[in-house]
């Protein structure tokens, strides 16, 4: 069996969260040639809820409905029943509804399990396809644990889905080289946090982890100007993969990808102002020269390219800025779609 994970995003010490974890007792559901079959299980946190399935309540678009005196309750856990069969005259929508189940527990009257299925984006799952079930499974956030809902394939496992989906995260600069180190936000309720960083591109500016197929909710910022460049949530498949890519400004003078600025690209001086001029002196660092002329890129913090000039094969060249406001700026050296080095000048007026 596949090992997907469920991470505790933003999850301090779920044995000091003052929340509650939410007792469950429906493990599954599914569609099966137009009729309805719920599973229950126990919880991982209690003894079960047998002896109250017959006092559960039901609640959809079509009504709220109960099991007739007639039901016979089941015996053991897991076990299934057929809802359709079970309580006369049931109707549900398969493609857009929602199923609400109340417990009548003593000590938490409130308490209810809730799934809700559609097309839309503010649903717990899009619409179940022949041979999927609806799982539901503990999702961490920061504040604990909470219940949540994930599709699997095939209607085994109780609380344990089968089947994840892969969620690939890349992440570049505006010239298409992989950016490393950057934050990968991630989320399974509709909240998403960027206090904490679990997650972060490789060296090649990728990220990769399997999940249960709950929705989900990715987020990028731009490492330097803290902008969001990706947000996006999404409902994914039993076995799908989700490839994502966020571009982000890389022409700090930090960036992990590049060498550091004073290598590979010198500029003199590296503070402009009224008595320096707008000119500047730069060399290309490396060892080896350049294998012909490259060009010179001047950007802002937001990564647009506000001047541009040619650097010889020497390596060496002075070059005459535009008037600009004052600020930080950046200076990258590139060649075709290699970018050979950056450095940063500071321009006060």
């Amino acid at each position: 069996m596949k090992k997907f994970l469920i991470p505790l995003i933003l999850l301090l010490a779920l044995g000091a969260s003052a929340n509650p974890v939410t007792p469950r007792s429906l493990a599954r559901l599914w569609f099966d040639s137009g009729d309805l079959y719920l599973q229950f299980a126990q919880d991982y946190m209690g003894p079960g809820y047998l002896d109250r399935i017959p006092e559960l309540t039901f609640v959809n678009s079509a009504g709220t409905w109960q099991f007739p005196d007639t039901f016979v309750p089941p015996t053991s856990l897991p076990c299934t029943v057929n809802i359709s069969e079970a309580i006369p005259g049931f109707s549900f929508d398969p493609q857009n509804d929602q199923l609400i189940l109340q417990d009548s527990l003593s000590w938490a009257p409130h308490w209810q399990e809730s799934i809700s299925w559609g097309p839309g984006d503010t649903v717990a799952l899009h619409p179940l396809l022949a041979g999927q079930s609806a799982v539901q499974v503990m999702v961490g956030t920061y504040e604990g644990e909470v219940a949540g809902w994930a599709k699997d394939i095939g209607t085994e496992g109780g609380f344990n889905p089968v089947h994840g989906y892969t969620l690939s995260v890349h992440t570049q600069n505006q010239y298409g080289v992989p950016v490393t180190g950057v934050p990968v936000y991630v989320s399974f309720i509709a909240y998403i946090s960027t206090y904490y960083t679990p997650f972060s591109t490789d060296a090649d500016g990728n990220w990769q982890s399997n999940f249960f197929a709950v929705p989900t909710w990715v987020r990028v910022l731009d490492p330097l100007t803290q902008e969001i460049v990706l947000d996006t949530r999404f409902y994914p498949e039993p076995e799908e993969t989700v490839a994502l890519t966020a571009v982000v400004t890389s022409v700090a003078a930090d960036d992990p990808v590049q060498p550091s600025a004073s290598q590979v690209l010198r500029i003199s001086p590296s503070v402009l102002n009224s008595a320096t001029g707008n000119t500047v002196s730069l060399k290309y660092g490396q060892d080896n020269a350049l294998s012909g002329t490259a060009e010179l890129r001047l950007h802002d913090l937001r990564g647009r390219v506000l001047a541009t000039s040619g650097m010889p094969a020497g390596g060496e060249t002075q070059w005459l800025l535009p008037e600009l406001p004052s600020g930080i700026y950046f200076i990258a050296l590139e060649q075709g779609s290699r970018q050979l080095g950056r450095g940063r000048i500071t321009i006060i007026k």
